[in-house]
């Protein structure tokens, strides 16, 4: 045989593998930002701590000042969760294609025992022929 007929497949099936974990990578960094905001925004609130007292105005910037810190905290929880079914669905994506890639692998690795196999009984057969050729040729020696 002249070689391996599903490399082409291997060598495509290997780089959407590589692809995929490439994808799972950036939506982890995803994930791993959004917690961080998350945790960022959630300080921030601590940090403003109780609305002040006071005038009227002074209360009533800060409980504003205090709401919006809440919505920036509940959005970031948001955007986590969709980053984090983003990681799920990458993790998913790369497991697909990484058995793909090992299916095709496995018939690699099969061709190339099947190849090795077929060497080793070729390199057997020349070696009786030359056994067997050297055993006549001292047999007609004796005679």
């Amino acid at each position: 045989m002249s070689g391996f007929r599903l490399s082409a497949l291997l060598r495509l099936r290997s780089m959407q593998e590589d692809d995929a974990l490439a994808g799972l990578g950036r939506t982890q960094q995803t994930l791993a930002s959004a917690g961080a905001a998350t945790t960022a925004a959630r300080e921030a609130v601590r940090a403003v701590g109780p609305a002040p007292s006071g005038p009227a105005a002074v209360f009533l910037a800060g409980a504003a000042a205090r709401a919006a810190l809440a919505v920036a905290v509940t959005e970031s929880v948001a955007l986590e969760e969709a980053a984090a079914q983003d990681v799920d669905a990458a993790r998913g994506a790369w497991q697909d294609a990484r058995s793909h890639s090992r299916a095709v692998g496995r018939l690699a690795e099969k061709y190339e025992e099947e190849r090795r196999g077929d060497m080793a009984r070729r390199e057997q057969a020349q070696a009786d022929e030359l056994t067997s050729a050297r055993w006549k040729g001292t047999e007609d020696t004796h005679e």
